[in-house]
């Protein structure tokens, strides 16, 4: 198992099973990396390596965590995204959502508790 962390990139959306590349036992580097304050958790299994920026931390971006959590390609809609095509926001919720491929239901996107801003 790898002592440093030059492994991580910052700002970076990790899954738990990315770390297999660095050792057997994924769940137990990553509990120590979020021990050691490498990673900060965002969901089960979803853990962002993150990035200083000039006033604190920089979270990352909705496409970013989309990325690692789908692996493959999406659509992302949001109310800034509807605000950008001038469709307003007043019907819509505005709460992220993702709507698999044989999902009837979208699975809603939350802040994990504690944290001070939503994704």
């Amino acid at each position: 198992m790898p002592t440093d962390v030059s492994m991580l990139r910052r700002g970076r959306v990790y899954r738990t099973r990315d770390f297999l590349q660095w050792t057997t036992n994924p769940s137990r580097l990553a509990r120590r990396l979020v021990a050691e304050g490498e990673l900060k958790p965002l969901a089960h299994g979803l853990f962002v390596h993150p990035e200083e920026g000039r006033f604190g931390v920089v979270p990352p971006t909705d496409e970013a965590i989309m990325q690692a959590f789908i692996g493959g390609p999406f659509v992302l809609t949001a109310p800034e995204q509807w605000n950008a095509l001038g469709l307003g926001t007043q019907a819509c919720g505005d709460q992220p959502a993702m709507l698999a491929e044989g999902q009837r239901e979208p699975t809603r996107l939350r802040a994990p508790p504690g944290a001070t801003s939503s994704f």
